[in-house]
């Protein structure tokens, strides 16, 4: 399955990140107007498609045992509330990186 990594739409001006959201939308919906299945993925990605008037049909929560504590994350997590919204929760606090 294609997916978005909103990454590639960041705009580096930004503190928080903020995405070229136009270009992300036409990415997303070219995918749902032919009725085919996309995965989109990023930080803040709750307040990302808030803005663009998406909603997940599923939604994964990623977490590690060292999440970030910066404050505009942690206004995300109060606002939005990934982790209850989840459908599934990944840990990958006993992952190895390489």
């Amino acid at each position: 399955m294609p997916s978005v990594e909103t990454d590639m739409l960041i705009n580096l001006s930004e503190e928080q990140p903020n995405y070229r959201l136009n270009d992300l939308k036409s990415l997303v919906m070219a995918r749902h107007n032919q009725n085919w299945p996309v995965i989109v993925e990023g930080v803040f990605l709750l307040d990302t498609l808030n803005k663009l008037n998406i909603d997940p049909d599923y939604l994964i929560f990623m977490t590690h045992k060292k999440e970030r504590s910066e404050k505009d994350l942690r206004n995300y997590f109060e606002e939005y509330k990934p982790r209850m919204k989840a459908h599934y929760i990944f840990d990958t606090t006993d992952f190895i990186y390489l």
